[in-house]
Parts: structure tokens; sequence; C-alpha cells
């Protein structure tokens, strides 16, 4: 292989690990978001209501990013279990409407995912959306 085929299979392999997705957990608080961010092509998943919670943390959450209204509850297992943490406490409302285009809430965790660069940090972080933009980007350790 030439330098040139090199180059250009690098830049095949930068183009598609930029657009891998990772998978988003809904908290049960925030179910009503699932539509909206399945039509932007993220891979969502809901947690049953039956599963437990010790379940939920250990083994639905690891190497995922968690989308809660209620993150100070995950704060201390997100770096054992390798996760991330969307918060939306900070925002005034959430948006329940099934359609991205109309779904405010979930443009801001898909803007927030994707300005961050979340997808490839993976884990050990919690992201604060604010209404206003000046969202709050804090490496937990």
């Amino acid at each position: 292989m030439n330098e040139k085929e090199r180059q250009r299979l690098a830049r095949q392999i930068v183009d598609r690990a930029a657009m891998a997705r990772g998978v988003i957990v809904l908290d049960s608080n925030v179910v009503g978001l699932a539509a909206a961010l399945r039509e932007a092509n993220i891979k969502v998943v809901e947690i049953p209501a039956e599963i437990s919670e010790a379940v939920v943390r250990h083994g639905w959450l690891p190497h995922r990013i968690l989308v809660t209204h209620d993150a100070k509850d995950f704060l201390n297992d997100a770096p054992i279990d390798e996760f991330g943490i969307v918060s939306l406490e900070k925002l005034k409302s959430i948006d329940t409407s099934p359609s991205f285009a109309d779904n405010l809430t979930a443009q801001l965790i898909s803007r927030g995912i994707s300005g961050y660069g979340l997808w490839s940090r993976g884990a050990k972080f919690l992201l604060e959306l604010r209404d206003d933009g000046n969202h709050v980007l804090t490496p937990l350790e």
C-alpha cells in the first residue's frame, strides 16, 4: 500500500469514528424524550420500571450516557461504573413533543452531546444543560 492509499484509508477511519454514536439511557423521569431523540438518529434505551436500581446502575449504564432530571442520585456511581450523565435539572421545563424538530429539550441534548464530544469521551462526566446555552461540563473522578 502506497502513502496516498494509507492517507485515504486513515481519512475514512477518522470519518467513520466521527460518525459513531453511543447509547443514551433515559431515566424514568424523562422517558417522554425517547421518540424525539430516536428521530434524531440517537440510540435510546428506556429502563423498564420493574428493573432494580442496582441492575440499572451496574448493568445498563456502564459505557453509556444517562439522561436524567435527578443527577445527584448517580454522581457517585458514574466514575465507578464508567458512565456519563446529562442533567436536565437546570432546565425550566422538559419538552415532550415526539418530533425532534419541535422538541427543544431533545435538540439541547443532541447539541450538547455533539458539541462537547461526549460520544468519544464515553464516561465519568456530568453535563448540566441550561436554557441559556451556558452548559456546564464537569469531569467526575
